[in-house]
């Protein structure tokens, strides 16, 4: 067990990112990545914990996260915002009915999760395109009929929404 609740946040951003690298990863590795480590013994633990609590499997010397583990992974993942070359900002529009409160809410925490903001109520606006396991979640969830994705090239106050992002252009 980590020392301290910081280390162990700290462990888990170490493996959140190394993770997002990789679907499938083999044991030495992985005994790599932990080598390169100042507290081998509690990043193991760590190791240890997720495959026991069921965020990672692991089957004949590989590593994988489970679905769990790719959510747990990506709240943890520090993604730099990355605003397009081209000047395109990427909206998402949606109109979820309240009877699936519960998909709009795990929705929106989806596209903070990819640096979406929010630019209107169910309007959210991002520099880079939505992710494909982001519209795998919308078409498992049977909400895509209530999402309208596009892809502008101008929006009015933009330096603002560059500034929002980190976007030094």
């Amino acid at each position: 067990m980590a020392k301290t609740s910081r280390d162990a946040r700290r462990h888990m951003r170490e493996w959140s990112d190394f993770f997002s690298d990789f679907d499938e990863v083999g044991a030495l590795v992985i005994e790599e990545f932990i080598e390169r480590h100042r507290r081998k013994k509690y990043l193991r633990q760590s190791l240890e914990r997720l495959i026991s609590r069921g965020f990672l499997q692991a089957n004949k010397g590989k590593f994988a996260p489970t679905l769990r583990g790719k959510k747990l992974f990506r709240r943890y993942h520090q993604v730099e915002p990355v605003f397009n070359e081209k000047g395109k900002w990427y909206i998402l529009s949606f109109d979820i009915p309240v009877k699936f409160n519960s998909k709009r809410v795990a929705f929106t925490r989806l596209l903070r999760a990819y640096n979406f903001i929010p630019f209107q109520k169910s309007v959210w606006l991002g520099s880079h395109g939505v992710a494909v396991d982001v519209w795998e979640w919308i078409v498992e969830q049977k909400i895509e009929k209530y999402c309208a994705p596009m892809v502008v090239d101008i929006i009015e106050g933009t330096e603002e929404l560059k500034k929002r992002f980190g976007v030094n252009k």
